[in-house]
């Protein structure tokens, strides 16, 4: 793995922290809760990876420099299990994989590789996420709920660059754990309406690294039947992530909303 790949490696672990799962039951009979959401993104993303020798690298917009679609609609997984009214037990799994090709319209540095005008570009985003956390009620009444989340999330990120008529090509690969805190607020509404909402601030400042992650979503669900019920949600995140080091420096910058709607199982 070279320089740049350990970098980045630490700075998509790092933005792993801006999710986190929700529960949706209230109800304490409920042990076993699946839901599977569809999510409509909206995103923007900007990478900065400088080279060696103190190269600096080019500010990227994958969106607008190289012809990622802002737009995608991606599946997310979430599993809780609560084996008693305090204590609690979530998965989470997402993916989002993003390719393109453009010719571009300006240079560009990125890691060791320089990229000329008019090159045709092929490039390709992939990240996935799983997370397991425990909950822990702060709060619990018959339509309320707080739980403070702890856990680890585990990151798979894929970036690649290339110019295959000049065979030129960066690719970065990075995976690895963090642990992680967070909360998540339940109310029950009147009839068959549930509300849900959380917040995450994460803000990191050690040696060479720096970051600020910001992670909130509401959501508001209907109960069909005791086992089943349809959700919507709003999701917004800001990610900005840096490392200022001797051997490599680089940004990660990426800022995601869009509509969720999601089926539950309650069991």
């Amino acid at each position: 793995m070279t320089r740049i790949q350990c970098s980045i490696l630490v700075l998509m672990t790092i933005t792993s922290a801006t999710f986190s799962i929700n529960a949706v039951a209230i109800d304490e009979g409920d042990k076993l809760l699946i839901e599977i959401g569809s999510l409509s993104t909206n995103a923007d993303t900007k990478i900065r990876v400088d080279g060696t020798g103190g190269m600096v690298g080019t500010t990227i917009d994958f969106e607008d420099d190289l012809g990622f679609e802002r737009g995608k609609q991606i599946n997310r997984l979430n599993l809780r299990y609560r084996f008693s009214d305090k204590h609690s037990l979530k998965y989470s799994f997402f993916q989002l994989d993003r390719t393109a090709n453009r010719v571009i319209d300006k240079t560009f540095m990125f890691g060791d590789t320089e990229f000329q005008v008019n090159a045709n570009i092929t490039a390709g985003f992939d990240f996935s996420l799983h997370s397991v956390s425990y909950g822990y009620a702060l709060h619990s009444s018959d339509d309320s709920r707080l739980d403070v989340l702890a856990g680890i999330f585990y990151v798979d990120t894929a970036v690649s660059v290339s110019e295959p008529n000049l065979g030129i090509a960066e690719s970065l690969d990075a995976a690895g754990p963090l642990p992680v805190v967070g909360l998540n607020y339940e109310k029950k509404l009147s009839g068959p309406w549930n509300l849900g909402a959380n917040a995450t601030v994460f803000k990191l400042d050690i040696g060479d690294y720096n970051g600020l992650v910001l992670d909130a979503r509401i959501r508001i669900d209907y109960q069909f039947t005791d086992r089943f019920a349809l959700g919507l949600a709003y999701n917004w995140q800001r990610l900005d992530v840096g490392v200022e080091g001797s051997t490599a420096t680089g940004d990660f910058k990426l800022d995601t909303n869009g509509a969720e709607i999601s089926a539950v199982l309650r069991f």
